[in-house]
């Protein structure tokens, strides 16, 4: 039993998990707390009606979508030198099925917001870019939702990369 957890606890897709599930308990938490005004024009039109998308939850999504995949291209790296890759497939496979769930409750999150005010001066995720390329510039390539699209794709492609090469290490073993 102890080795099981000791191997668990090496494991870093189930430490991706944990940290994955704090982020969104966070964000519940986060929006459960928010208290919006009432609209007083009940004329405007649909944009302006949905509730606007907190910049820090938006920057804690982008920020958590990297650190992932930064830790599995290291451990795309580091599996040539795995003993553990049975254990480490089926941690893996959970862990795709676990971010797809993720990156669908992101993308429908984002979806049903305004993003007013989230790629801005203001905001330290985008501050630089925005300094380096002009505001304009900018904000006409990079949207909130394409920025959320591109990288949940390339994590879960990293994902299954992942996957096959531990498939076919165990595979040739």
């Amino acid at each position: 039993m102890k080795s099981i957890l000791k191997n668990l606890l090496k494991n870093r897709t189930t430490i991706l998990i944990i940290i994955n599930l704090a982020v969104i308990f966070w964000i519940t938490w986060f929006e459960r707390n928010l208290q919006y005004e009432p609209l007083l024009d009940f004329n405007s039109n649909i944009e302006d009606r949905r509730l606007p998308l907190v910049s820090q939850v938006y920057d804690v999504i982008i920020i958590a979508i990297i650190v992932n995949i930064m830790i599995l291209f290291y451990e795309l790296i580091k599996i040539r030198n795995c003993k553990f890759i049975k254990c480490n497939l089926i941690s893996s496979i959970i862990y795709f099925i676990f971010i797809i769930f993720c990156v669908a409750l992101g993308y429908y999150h984002i979806h049903i917001k305004s993003h007013n005010l989230v790629i801005y001066e203001g905001n330290t995720l985008f501050r630089f870019p925005i300094w380096l390329f002009g505001k304009k510039q900018f904000t006409s390539i990079v949207t909130v939702t394409n920025l959320y699209v591109s990288l949940s794709v390339i994590l879960i492609c990293v994902c299954i990369i992942n996957i096959c090469i531990k498939k076919r290490k165990i595979c040739s073993e």
